[in-house]
C-alpha cells in the first residue's frame, strides 16, 4: 500500500516536471533567443517604443544605446534597456531594421506566434499601448510603471529620472 503511494506522488511530480520543462515562453528577442518576464525582477526596466519611419525615434536611439552601454558596464546598475517595434514586424524585418538603424540594446519581438504565452510586455505591467512615439516606460525594480515619457528622451533625462526615484526610496525605506 506504501509503495503505491510513493509511486503515485513519484508520478505526479514526474508529471510537473515535465510540465513546467515545456513551458512557452513570455516572447523571444529579435535574436531568436527565448525570454520570460520575470527575467526583469528586481531591476529598472526602460521599454522604450520606436518605429523605424519615426524620425524622433531614430534620433532618440544613440542615447538609449548610451544608456544600455553604461548599465552594461555596472554590474550593481540593475537597469536593462529593452526596444520594442510600435509595428510589430516578422522576425526578419526586426533584425534588419535593428542593424539599419544601430541599435544595440535587446529588443523583444511582439509579432503574434503561438510559440510563445502571447502576453505582451504592455499587459504583464500594465499600461496601455502607446499611442504617440517614441514612448519610454520606466518600470520599478517591485514591477510597476514608475512614469511614461512621450517624446524623444536623453540617457541623462532618464537616469535622473531613476535616480530620483533610487533617491527618494532611501529616504522613505531608511527612515528610523
Amino acid at each position: 500500500m506504501i509503495t503505491k503511494y510513493i509511486r503515485c506522488i513519484y508520478l505526479i511530480f514526474a508529471s510537473l516536471s515535465i510540465v513546467a520543462c515545456t513551458a512557452k515562453p513570455d516572447f523571444y528577442y529579435a535574436d531568436g533567443k527565448a525570454g520570460n518576464y520575470t527575467d526583469f525582477n528586481r531591476q529598472w526596466l526602460v521599454i522604450n517604443y520606436w518605429a523605424n519611419w519615426c524620425k524622433p525615434c531614430i534620433e532618440e536611439i544613440p542615447e538609449l544605446n548610451k544608456l544600455h552601454a553604461l548599465s552594461s558596464e555596472n554590474a550593481t546598475a540593475r537597469l536593462k534597456v529593452i526596444g520594442i517595434a510600435f509595428d510589430k514586424p516578422i522576425a526578419a524585418q526586426l533584425l534588419q531594421q535593428r542593424k539599419q538603424l544601430g541599435i544595440e540594446f535587446a529588443i523583444i519581438d511582439q509579432a503574434p506566434t503561438t510559440a510563445t504565452t502571447g502576453i505582451e510586455i504592455h499587459q504583464v505591467y500594465d499600461y496601455p499601448y502607446p499611442s504617440v512615439l517614441p514612448t519610454t516606460v520606466l518600470i520599478n525594480p517591485r514591477g510597476r510603471v514608475h512614469k511614461v515619457l512621450t517624446g524623444p528622451q536623453t540617457a541623462t533625462t532618464i537616469q535622473a529620472v531613476i535616480d530620483a526615484s533610487n533617491a527618494l526610496e532611501s529616504v522613505v525605506y531608511n527612515q528610523p
